[in-house]
């Protein structure tokens, strides 16, 4: 069973899974969160210290081996970098919530670090730091990836106004409609956005893999 594997493994949580907030409008946009590019991969947990691997559904991920390098090189590097300011070292777990980018031609066998489940800031903190640190606030800007060996940081922006998010939500539909024709695709590889409160902690809970987390809530360009 799902849940004795999380136990015996000592997993701290699953993925957080966001709500279906549908089609992005500016009816429905919300100036609390923070919006990150949705990309299509293979959601993953992973640990930087033991390498261990599990997929959203708490089980030990089948491809690991093509995780394993960036866990102890790059996002080791990334965490240690970002945990820092907490002191007490024993709550330096090593979790990494990703994105494990392997159904795309577009930065194919990298991963996207999407958030730490153990931070003890808030997640527009989180997004801060990993910018400034790991990939390019200018980039970022114009909702540009960046790429710190193997890692994908993923553009993101808060809304200050209406159009501002919607200029940036038609330019990433019509990013990911020439990425399908570019590599002959029958899905994008962008998807939408991801909105997160900004202010929040990471949603950890054990109760289900498919338990909707609060304050997390999912866009998509075709629902």
């Amino acid at each position: 069973m799902i849940v004795s594997t999380i136990k015996r493994e000592k997993i701290p949580t699953y993925p957080a899974r966001p709500y279906n907030g549908g089609y992005l409008t500016e009816e429905n946009e919300d100036c609390t969160k923070v919006y990150t590019t949705k990309v299509d991969g293979s959601r993953i947990l992973g640990n930087v210290y033991s390498l261990d691997v599990f997929n959203r559904y708490g089980e030990r991920y089948s491809k690991s081996k093509d995780v394993i390098p960036h866990l102890k090189t790059s996002l080791r590097d990334i965490y240690e970098e970002l945990m820092s300011p907490i002191d007490d070292i024993t709550e330096r777990t090593g979790w990494v919530d990703c994105e494990h980018l392997c159904k795309h031609d577009t930065f194919k066998g990298k991963v996207a670090l999407l958030d730490l489940p153990m931070r003890k800031y808030s997640h527009l903190d989180f997004k801060i730091f990993l910018t400034k640190e790991f990939g390019s606030p200018e980039a970022n800007i114009n909702m540009d990836f960046s790429v710190y060996e193997g890692v994908v940081i993923l553009p993101w922006m808060m809304t200050g106004h209406p159009s501002t998010l919607m200029a940036k939500w038609k330019y990433l539909r019509e990013l990911a409609k020439r990425g399908m024709h570019m590599h002959n695709e029958s899905t994008p590889f962008i998807e939408g956005f991801v909105g997160v409160e900004a202010s929040s902690n990471y949603p950890v809970q054990i109760i289900s893999p498919t338990h909707k987390s609060g304050g997390w809530v999912k866009h998509r360009f075709s629902n």
